[in-house]
């Protein structure tokens, strides 16, 4: 298992072991994706992140609006 420095910013060391292995799953795939990502150019990774909370913010208040209105046509309906 040989050590390898990163050529990204900082330079991180990988195990090559790690790096050879990769992730089993899905959401393996995408959190090694964006950790990569975020080493090799962490200010547009932190932009992704940042507009994914903000998406995620305004689904879960769409979703808010959608109920209330929903019980407001169920409140009308006799």
């Amino acid at each position: 298992m040989r050590v390898r420095r990163h050529s990204g910013v900082g330079g991180t060391l990988r195990l090559e072991a790690d790096r050879d292995r990769g992730p089993s799953n899905l959401l393996g795939v995408l959190l090694d994706a964006y950790w990569t990502s975020l080493a090799d150019d962490p200010l547009s990774a932190l932009l992704f992140t940042a507009l994914m909370s903000l998406a995620g913010v305004l689904l879960v208040l769409l979703g808010h609006i959608a109920v209330y209105l929903i019980g407001q046509l169920v409140a009308l309906v006799p």
